[in-house]
């Protein structure tokens, strides 16, 4: 949940756009581990940390009124620039998700369908049937899963999950609907282990996610027992916040900026510090 600065108590609606593209996921508020204003707001996900500093202050809790204005709620240009950024949190979501939860030595696989399947409803109900087969015949697993269309319209998912060593010709047979491909995350990166597993997993995601065929349908799968994504909230100055958690160049992957109505400049940082061992 993002917390923007303001005066008035007012909570954030943010269903509409949500369940327009993806169907329902609903997700509990936050508790706010640290100051009730602050300027850091940090994922911590194992060796991967994102770091946004705000210009202004973000008050935890607190909303301003919007001024509505009489346009016209049908305009496309509109809903398009709202998809975009539903779009955007739900990748970050998937990747916060993935990197919290798996690694390197995580199972990753891509099922297909023999037939040129396109039917959404049918599709995710034999791949619900799927994971039940798996928990039957190995217990209970965590996996988080991404949808797919080929070129040609087919559907197919690629599925990141923790489960033990399964037989290739086993894990086909439990499918039952085409084909398997497992892909070694120890080799998956040009010969060398996968270090972002999260990056790896939303580029696989389709590349128009505003499909209309993804219109109130999920984009993604998760079992229920996967951890959140720890988040950190900091009253410091940026120089600071890299000192105290260890941050610096040689770790630095990625970073950006840009503008908030509310909060002003916001500077975005990326750190791995599994990179900065090779």
């Amino acid at each position: 949940m993002e917390f923007s600065n303001g005066h008035f108590l007012k909570p954030k609606n943010r269903n509409s756009s949500f369940n327009l593209i993806v169907g329902t996921h609903k997700t509990k508020m936050p508790v706010l581990s640290g100051p009730k204003c602050y300027q850091i707001k940090m994922y911590r996900l194992g060796d991967i940390y994102e770091v946004y500093k705000y210009e202004l202050p973000v008050y935890a809790g607190y909303h301003k009124f919007k001024k509505y204005n009489n346009s016209n709620p049908t305009d496309e240009n509109k809903k398009l620039d709202n998809r975009k950024k539903v779009v955007t949190r739900i990748r970050n979501r998937v990747r916060r998700l993935a990197i919290a939860n798996f690694d390197e030595h995580s199972r990753f696989f891509t099922s297909t369908f023999a037939d040129n399947i396109k039917d959404m409803n049918f599709a995710n109900n034999e791949f619900k049937k799927f994971i039940q087969r798996l928990k039957y015949h190995y217990g209970d697993f965590k996996y988080l899963v991404v949808v797919e269309f080929q070129k040609r319209g087919a559907i197919h998912y690629h599925m990141l999950s923790d489960f033990g060593y399964i037989e290739h010709s086993d894990l086909e047979k439990l499918w039952g609907n085409g084909f398997v491909w497992i892909n070694d995350l120890l080799k998956a990166n040009k010969g060398k282990p996968v270090d972002n597993v999260g990056a790896y997993l939303v580029k696989y995601m389709n590349k128009n996610i505003i499909d209309k065929r993804l219109m109130g349908k999920k984009a993604y799968f998760t079992s229920r027992n996967l951890k959140k994504p720890e988040i950190i909230y900091e009253n410091l100055n940026l120089l600071d916040c890299f000192e105290k958690y260890n941050l610096d160049g040689d770790n630095l992957i990625f970073n950006n900026s840009f503008m908030s109505k509310e909060n002003g400049l916001v500077c975005y940082f990326e750190f791995n510090k599994k990179r900065s061992l090779k």
